[in-house]
């Protein structure tokens, strides 16, 4: 899904057995529930819309690497006051057990790590 900027659930009982919730929860990395942010609450009767914290929608895109996703990478860098610490110890602990190339998505890491602004660099 990628260019895809959130995720969207239907809040109705036959929410589970949609292709969309398949899709959602068959999903290789976990999405952590308590990291997504709901857009429009109470707008919607049967749909909820939410938005993946920016550091889980970067390592999404981790594996693939295409240039459109570090062109993704680049505008959330440049529009959010990311922590580029906070992203490695995400994939060190989340992502990268689960990698089996483990050395060419680190250096995709590391490119992506070098997006950063020097001053947030300083700290790494």
């Amino acid at each position: 899904m990628g260019g895809f900027f959130g995720w969207a659930r239907l809040s109705c009982a036959r929410a589970c057995r949609t292709s969309l919730h398949r899709r959602i929860r068959s999903h290789r990395f976990v999405w952590h529930e308590t990291r997504l942010t709901e857009l429009f609450p109470g707008q919607f009767k049967n749909l909820r819309i939410y938005v993946s914290d920016p550091y889980d929608l970067i390592l999404s895109k981790l594996e693939r690497n295409s240039p459109k996703d570090r062109e993704d990478v680049g505008y959330l860098v440049d529009k959010l006051n990311l922590d580029p610490n906070l992203l490695r110890e995400r994939y060190e602990r989340e992502q990268r057990p689960n990698l089996s190339n483990e050395s060419r998505h680190d250096l995709t890491l590391k490119l992506w790590l070098d997006l950063f602004p020097p001053r947030a660099q300083s700290s790494t």
